[in-house]
């Protein structure tokens, strides 16, 4: 594949920490909601939770041999890194805020038979397989090597598309990670994480009250903060909106019992509004909806 060949877009909304210590991997796989148990050249999506099982903020982790590096919303690092330290007994291990260039490559999402976060550990270019393509990882002295050739706004464009929510735009802290379908962030199968035993209880025994969705309305993108009229009476909002082929597309709250794909909700404008269905990578959840 010519990677060369995709539109290179920035994204300057990342910042990285990096964990390093013998204990880094043990004590990380205890805050984070994706087991970090990972070989190295291997990374996953997560969230960090605090005990109501709200979300800190959401994170891509990468493991190295010698350390373990975590990307999250430039706005989110010194909170993620003030969570992480108060955690810091009497293990062995150090926190570094590091600067680095993200670049993303914007081709198709990953196969079936392909697996996110893979990446080369000896390559001086980090290049990890994601959702919107490709994502490489630079160091500052390598700013300059490849020059963007699109703008922001189509990676924004393809966010949407595929249904992919972003912190701070379609969900904020204090939010259930299991209301914004990113079940591509949560190991069910792990040990004990902070905020692990409410997140296990909402999907095992009951349900939340409202989720994001994926939203198809006819003529132009409805506005993020679009009200959303769902199941009678409850009132959500459009989050993030885009023009698709043929309709608008967009990420949006409704009542829960509105969340199967093909219901009808309303908004604020006088449109109808077709549920489209979850957030990327959440069909396969184990909460029935």
């Amino acid at each position: 594949m010519e990677q060369h060949a995709l539109p290179v877009v920035a994204l300057p909304s990342l910042a990285t920490l990096v964990v390093r210590g013998p204990d880094r991997v043990a004590w990380l796989d205890r805050m984070a909601s994706n087991s970090v148990k990972l070989p190295p050249g291997r990374g996953c999506y997560c969230t960090f939770l605090d005990p109501r099982g709200r979300i800190v903020t959401d994170a891509d982790v990468r493991v190295y041999d010698d350390r373990i590096e975590i990307d999250t919303d430039v706005s989110r690092r010194e909170a993620l890194a003030d969570y992480l330290d108060k955690y810091i007994i009497m293990e062995d291990v150090q926190l570094e805020r590091v600067d680095r260039v993200h670049v993303g490559l914007l081709g198709p999402a990953p196969r079936a038979d392909e697996k996110e976060g893979v990446f080369d550990v000896e390559s001086p270019v980090t290049t990890v397989r994601t959702w919107f393509g490709y994502e490489l990882i630079l160091a500052p002295e390598l700013r300059g090597e490849l020059e963007p050739t699109a703008d922001y706004a189509e990676f924004e464009k393809l966010r949407v598309e595929r249904g992919v929510p972003r912190f701070g735009v379609d969900f904020v802290e204090d939010t259930n990670p299991l209301e914004v379908g990113l079940y591509r962030a949560l190991d069910f199968k792990k040990g004990c994480y902070t905020g692990q035993e409410v997140i296990a209880k909402t999907t095992f025994r009951g349900h939340v009250k409202r989720r994001l969705v994926r939203l198809g309305v006819e003529g132009a993108p409805p506005a993020p903060g679009t009200e959303v009229v769902s199941h009678d009476t409850f009132k959500g909002a459009i989050t993030s909106s885009a023009q698709g082929n043929g309709e608008a597309i967009a990420l949006g709250w409704v009542h829960w019992l509105s969340c199967p794909a093909g219901t009808k909700v309303k908004l604020a404008d006088g449109r109808e509004a077709t549920v489209l269905g979850w957030p990327y990578e959440s069909s396969a959840n184990p909460v029935n909806c």
